[in-house]
């Protein structure tokens, strides 16, 4: 894959649309196919999917049988773990709830 064989860390984050697991959707049945396929995608490129703080999904119908899915991630090369010790994203916000990524950088000396 182009982005394993750059050389440099990079990260790669939005709206994918589609779930990874079951447990990120509930309150409606799920494509399994695409979500299969985004999971292999994910193994391929060999990255990590960085896992969210304060909520568990990022989206939601807003109806009376709400729906609620995670379709907003980060996903980032290992290597970037070599600047940061510490990354999270965190759900910002009530209604579309907008993610961020947090950073903490190594002091290299």
């Amino acid at each position: 894959m182009i982005l394993n064989n750059s050389g440099c860390p990079w990260i790669l984050g939005g709206d994918f649309n589609v779930i990874k697991t079951d447990e990120e959707k509930v309150g409606v049945a799920y494509n399994s196919a695409a979500m299969e396929n985004f999971s292999s995608f994910i193994e391929s490129i060999r990255c990590i999917d960085l896992p969210l703080s304060r909520g568990k999904f990022t989206w939601s119908s807003n109806k009376d049988s709400p729906i609620f899915c995670r379709l907003d991630r980060f996903l980032f090369s290992p290597d970037v773990l070599l600047h940061f010790f510490r990354m999270w994203s965190r759900i910002f916000g009530l209604d579309l709830f907008p993610i961020t990524i947090l950073f903490h950088w190594k002091h290299m000396s």
